[in-house]
């Protein structure tokens, strides 16, 4: 390959030296160079511009206070609740089980079960976990047998679907 091309030859080369295009010096697209195009603010005159700069700036000596140490304690971000979760699980099994036993069948203990845990998720997040459960876990049952005998009635009617 080397016999064949002089030493000074490469791809492109007489393109660019017998065409005799001018290339700019510095490729940049000057206009273009900005992401946004703002209003233009109205320039002041040049002669203005030198008169104002550096009139604010004043130097002025930097002075130190005395050094001083104090200890940081870090706060934790949430109070220590340890106790608390036990008292919760608890509180869930106790009010859980006494649920349970008054269902009609056992096709809605996992709906239940579900909205137990949901309603701890939620008061764990609460000041006062153990107060606000209670009342959440009766909301919570309440809608998800809700939602458990309409889907029931669904499941009947598409399964009557399903046959014809």
């Amino acid at each position: 390959m080397a016999r064949l091309f002089p030493s000074g030859w490469h791809r492109g080369w007489s393109f660019l030296n017998h065409n005799k295009i001018e290339f700019p010096t510095n490729p940049r697209l000057l206009k273009q160079s900005r992401v946004f195009c703002l209003e233009k603010q109205p320039r002041l005159a040049p002669d203005k511009t030198k008169e104002n700069m550096n009139t604010n700036y004043k130097r002025g000596p930097a002075r130190f206070g005395p050094e001083t140490r104090f200890e940081v304690k870090p706060v934790p971000p949430a109070p220590f609740r340890a106790v608390q979760e036990t008292e919760l699980e608890r509180l869930k099994n106790r009010l859980l089980l006494e649920r349970l036993n008054e269902l009609p069948g056992p096709e809605f203990a996992a709906y239940v079960r579900r909205a137990a845990n949901e309603a701890v998720a939620l008061a764990w997040v609460t000041p006062y976990p153990l107060l606000t459960f209670p009342g959440l876990f009766e909301e919570k049952t309440e809608t998800a047998l809700l939602y458990a005998e309409r889907q029931k009635t669904v499941r009947a009617r598409s399964a009557d679907l399903v046959l014809v």
